[in-house]
């Protein structure tokens, strides 16, 4: 048994708690050039980690760009069409109008205007939310799932997810306020279930 002083305190290792350190400081460089995809000389370096953690990696930021893109798409709709007055149904309904030969009387007409009025109204109001929508459907991800802000859960022992943690707090420090997301985690065979998975959706 391995003992060293740290103040008031006693740290004890055992030879099997050394011997484990020493693997896990000898296995760091090949997992990592796995997982990097180089080797310390520079060289490719091909295992199918890399690859499921990019396909992983490409899920998550789906999920995280998808507020900035359907904000950035209904912001060039608005502009577009209020700039040069061209709302959707109202547009459908002027041509509608132009190429077919309606008797309509004028209260009748008015009444017609202002309903796709204000349809084009609910579309501007829900056309984010759509496009959400769309997007999820284009990336294979579920579509009813809450339409609010996202958080990266880390699910493993409390050393790792402590670990992992900081780092994904570091991302999500550099991210923009568009794609910001909350990073939290627990241990799963201590308090994860009863903290965390009510907030699942």
């Amino acid at each position: 048994r391995l003992e060293r002083k740290r103040g008031d305190g006693v740290c004890e290792l055992d030879l099997d708690e050394v011997a484990d350190l020493q693997r896990l400081a000898a296995s760091l460089l090949p997992a990592s050039e796995k997982i990097c995809g180089v080797s310390k000389y520079g060289r490719p370096v091909e295992h199918g980690a890399r690859g499921q953690l990019l396909e992983v990696g490409a899920y998550i930021s789906s999920h995280l760009t998808e507020g900035w893109y359907s904000i950035f798409w209904m912001c060039a709709y608005i502009y577009v069409t209020v700039t040069f007055h061209i709302p959707l149904f109202s547009l459908a309904w002027a041509l509608i109008l132009e190429y077919t030969e309606f008797s309509l009387d004028d209260t009748t007409f008015r009444a017609i205007d202002y309903a796709i009025s204000h349809v084009d109204a609910h579309l501007y109001v829900f056309f984010a939310v759509l496009l959400m929508l769309l997007d999820r459907l284009v990336c294979g991800r579920r579509l009813w799932t809450r339409f609010t802000g996202r958080t990266i859960v880390v699910v493993d022992s409390t050393v790792n997810y402590k670990l992992l943690r900081a780092y994904g707090s570091k991302l999500g420090a550099l991210a923009f306020p568009f794609t910001a997301f909350r990073v939290t985690g627990q241990n799963g065979e201590d308090h994860f279930v009863h903290e965390m998975t009510h907030l699942a959706t």
